[in-house]
């Protein structure tokens, strides 16, 4: 039992997440609500040290992350068609986040788990080329951004052990998003035509991310795992644990 309750908190720190207050009528219970209680402490002290990374412990700037490159392809039939190129990208905002639920299934090593993005915001450099309305062609680039408001991202994380390390064996994520605000600028010639082009996006990409959450949570999981594993390496049980628990401090400020 020391052992799960231990693994319990790990899963909870690679979740990030809290859940609402609950009166405890059983043992398990009251373990579960303290576990917790370190965890909404631990992430809210999180939350305050994103804009200046952690570099003693590999942990980049997260407010604003800077990403230099990404690539991938988007369609919906009939509307959207296009392969896509980011540069130089500043997300802005992944602090201001509202956190929603957790359950702690300690004998799956697993953490199911929700929470809320108010706004997300996103500049950088585009290369694009497909076609709008299944009939204007474009192959431009530029300057964008992009903001996300209302996601809400529910999911889970179950770990391994291998010896004192841990890794992420399976992550699910599945976000949905209340609306998108979309600036891609000269994607055409016109003005007019680029404006169809961002109105377009605005109303394809909330129901694109309901209607294909498979394919999605594949993408996302590809893409996040294996980062999280090569800094997870970095560090044993009791290295994380002891970050959870206040055992090993973080920095307060930047």
């Amino acid at each position: 039992m020391k052992l799960l309750t231990r693994i319990s908190l790990l899963v909870l720190c690679l979740g990030g997440i809290s859940s609402a207050a609950s009166v405890p009528t059983t043992l398990e219970e009251a373990r579960a609500d303290t576990i917790n209680d370190l965890v909404i402490g631990f992430i809210e002290q999180f939350k305050q040290i994103m804009p200046c990374g952690i570099p003693d412990l590999g942990v980049p700037v997260l407010v604003p992350f800077e990403l230099e490159h990404t690539e991938f392809g988007f369609e919906q039939s009939g509307l959207l068609q296009v392969e896509t190129e980011l540069n130089d990208i500043f997300v802005d905002d992944l602090n201001n986040f509202d956190i929603v639920k957790i359950d702690v299934k300690l004998l799956q090593l697993q953490v199911d788990f929700g929470f809320f993005f108010h706004s997300i915001k996103s500049t950088g450099q585009y290369k694009a080329k497909g076609t709008v309305l299944g009939l204007i062609p474009f192959n431009r680039g530029g300057k964008f951004a992009f903001n996300v408001n209302g996601l809400s991202l529910e999911g889970s994380i179950k770990i391994g052990i291998e010896g004192e390390n841990v890794f992420i064996k399976e992550f699910k994520l599945r976000p949905i998003v209340n609306s998108v605000d979309s600036k891609f600028e000269n994607v055409f010639i016109l003005p007019l035509n680029t404006f169809i082009f961002n109105k377009v996006v605005e109303a394809v990409i909330p129901n694109f991310l309901r209607d294909n959450q498979e394919q999605v949570t594949q993408f996302l999981e590809d893409a996040l795992v294996p980062q999280v594993n090569g800094l997870l390496g970095e560090f044993t049980l009791d290295d994380l644990m002891g970050m959870v628990t206040g055992n090993s401090s973080l920095p307060t400020e930047c």
